[in-house]
């Protein structure tokens, strides 16, 4: 069995009330569409209740993650900004992520 890819655990926070995040969310979700298929995001989420997201990358340093959100329409209206929380490899895996992550 391989080594799974590693992840990045990136937090969101919303800088904006949330009817002022909404009117970007389509781009946002277009970007994180783009994200997705190009496989650096395994996952995204807004948080409940609503003041940010997690996102989880995959096989992203810290400083490259940070990047890749510049790039988020969020941030560029200034509605959002991102941390990174965490990097790991995961060691306990149930299959199905097994499968997409590579261990």
């Amino acid at each position: 069995m391989s080594e799974p890819s590693s992840l990045t655990v990136v937090a969101g926070t919303y800088l904006a009330a949330l009817d002022e995040v909404d009117a970007h969310r389509a781009a946002h979700v277009e970007w994180l569409g783009e994200q997705i298929a190009a496989g650096r995001v395994v996952a995204a989420g807004r948080t409940s209740p609503p003041g940010g997201s997690v996102v989880l990358l995959r096989d992203a340093a810290p400083e490259s993650a940070l990047e890749l959100f510049a790039g988020d329409p969020y941030v560029a209206a200034g509605v959002a900004r991102y941390e990174v929380v965490a990097t790991f490899t995961p060691r306990a895996l149930a299959p199905e992520l097994a499968a997409l992550l590579g261990g």
